[in-house]
């Protein structure tokens, strides 16, 4: 899916278009245009896709300083009404577009942005087809720190990355955690040295592959700039462990460590230890057993 923002003379076109293929190659399979005042002037838009080839596209307009987010619904072979998402965001330094980052889990849609004027980091959530009040994830960034939004999507925490603030040439984040934003932000890239090109030069996986979520971002202030690339460690789902409980696993699931808990008894690959250590191979020949008199 790719979006396309053109201007033919003094009208202004909003252009989607769907690659038909999956392969690294493009073939248009399908195109929508939007021509509209209401949606002239941007420079930004970005498309992501929900569940059952619906999907949701939001776009950038700006005024002044001041930018305003809007965005619609495909579903049902369709599309929606324009959907007003923000009226404060921040325009970006020297572009005709405001600071902001979106991504989906599902059905619902989720976006952080740059708060005009106090530099707040605001996120909404569209959800059952409305979009949320406002909340603010940190407070009193600086002009030009441009969030960039990510879902690990073992577990759909969001990561919100930015620069430059609270401590200038170093970079953050926090978490979204069901629903609930980390309360400090978290400290991870010092680049003192070096120096951050911009708070606005930094961009981030969609989503995590494997453990991690990359981000990539710039150095230095003058010729030959930096690109650098670092990737956060997140969780993804781990082996079973399971503790003192008597039931047997299903055979699909392998218990690789247990506390037997009526004797305290420990098994590693085994759900029923006969000493306080019982060590048994996948083809369930004892291979090591220990007890208090040592007896192996």
């Amino acid at each position: 899916i790719s979006l396309i923002d053109t201007v033919c003379g003094s009208t202004c076109y909003l252009q989607i278009y769907k690659n038909a293929k999956t392969d690294g190659t493009w073939s248009t399979e399908a195109s929508w245009t939007f021509a509209s005042e209401s949606e002239c002037h941007m420079q930004t838009g970005l498309v992501v896709p929900l569940t059952g080839g619906k999907m949701y596209y939001a776009f950038a307009s700006v005024s002044t300083n001041t930018g305003y987010l809007s965005g619609r619904l495909y579903a049902a072979g369709s599309w929606g009404g324009l959907e007003t998402i923000a009226t404060d965001c921040r325009r970006a330094a020297g572009f005709d577009t405001c600071t902001w980052s979106f991504v989906a889990i599902g059905d619902d849609v989720h976006i952080v942005y740059l708060k005009d004027t106090t530099f707040e980091l605001i996120y909404k959530k569209r959800t059952a087809g409305a979009w949320s009040a406002a909340t603010t994830v940190q407070s009193a960034t600086t002009s030009t720190s441009t969030p960039t939004l990510s879902v690990n999507t073992a577990n759909n925490n969001l990561y919100v990355f930015w620069a430059g603030s609270p401590t200038a040439n170093n970079i953050y984040y926090k978490r979204n955690v069901a629903g609930t934003w980390d309360v400090s932000p978290n400290y991870w890239i010092n680049e003192t040295t070096a120096g951050l090109t911009g708070n606005n030069r930094l961009t981030s996986y969609y989503k995590n592959y494997d453990a991690r979520i990359g981000l990539a971002y710039m150095t230095k202030t003058t010729s030959p700039f930096n690109v650098r690339f670092a990737f956060l460690q997140v969780p993804v789902p781990e082996p079973t462990l399971t503790i003192g409980a008597e039931e047997t696993p299903p055979p699909q699931q392998q218990t690789i460590f247990y506390i037997q808990n009526q004797t305290g008894n420990v098994g590693i690959g085994t759900t029923s230890p006969g000493r306080r250590l019982d060590v048994l191979h996948a083809n369930s020949a004892a291979q090591l057993r220990l007890s208090q008199s040592a007896t192996v």
